[in-house]
């Protein structure tokens, strides 16, 4: 019982020492986009704005990222359009020319917004990253 309590009172402390918060931003990708993490708690992107203002060059690759994001609404809008005309098409209405193209069409043009705004936010993370490393 001794040798337990011992091994516990030396462990414990060293498991408080390596809490130690970090300030490294973190990516999660979801289905429904990128998320930024700072010590684990979820960042708006208006927080993100303000914590990558600190390094210019990552401010300005997010904000790059940022014009891109435009391409998620295509993406939703495309797959909601294709989705309506599949239950169209079940329910034997038939499939309406137009509103397939519009879909086909929004799904195109999502597709290298939304690959340029992931490549640009994590250039930016990673940019401000490397200088967190560097200081």
């Amino acid at each position: 019982m001794k040798k337990y309590f011992i091994f516990i009172a030396l462990l414990f402390p060293h498991y408080l020492l390596c809490q130690a918060k970090s300030d490294t931003l973190t990516i999660q990708n979801t289905r429904y986009g990128l998320r930024f993490f700072k010590s684990n708690t979820l960042l708006t992107t208006r927080e993100l704005k303000e914590t990558l203002e600190i390094n210019k060059q990552a401010y300005n690759e997010f904000k790059h990222a940022s014009r891109n994001k435009i391409g998620y609404f295509f993406e939703y809008m495309g797959g909601f359009l294709v989705g309506w005309q599949i239950i169209d098409l079940v329910n034997g209405k038939g499939i309406n020319g137009y509103l397939t193209g519009v879909a086909v069409t929004s799904t195109c043009i999502s597709i290298p917004l939304v690959k340029a705004y992931k490549k640009h936010a994590l250039k930016s993370v990673n940019l401000f990253n490397l200088q967190l490393k560097g200081t």
